[in-house]
């Protein structure tokens, strides 16, 4: 029988994260943090995706110092085949998901150029 050894669901997660995302995002996590923050070297820009092992969810944001607006999304994964969320972030086949990941939180970081703001008035 082989047994896998689980590696830290959520430094695994960081880890998956930056290789889409590129090197300039540092992870800013103490060990054992229960969930991912990257921040982009020498920029005000930081993402976040937060397990959440209740609902098989992990929430993703993003934020800039200088904008008071968080956007946020949810991803959803297919635990077919694992125990849970945990058991899923430590030992499971991330490719597919952690790509997915990364594009939305690029999505969630455009929202925050000017291009993306309402016209004409106060931050929504």
């Amino acid at each position: 029988m082989t047994q896998h050894l689980a590696l830290d669901p959520v430094e695994r997660l960081a880890d998956v994260l930056r290789r889409h995302l590129g090197d300039t995002w540092i992870p800013t996590m103490g060990p054992g943090a229960p969930a991912v923050v990257l921040t982009q070297h020498g920029t005000n820009r930081t993402v976040a995706a937060d397990p959440d092992p209740e609902t098989g969810r992990i929430t993703l944001q993003a934020s800039a110092s200088d904008d008071p607006v968080t956007p946020t999304a949810l991803y959803t994964a297919d635990l077919t085949g694992h125990r849970d969320l945990v058991d899923w972030l430590s030992v499971g086949d991330l490719t597919e998901a952690s790509a997915v990941m990364a594009q939305a939180l690029r999505t969630l970081l455009a929202q925050f150029t000017p291009s993306h703001r309402p016209q004409g008035g106060d931050d929504v």
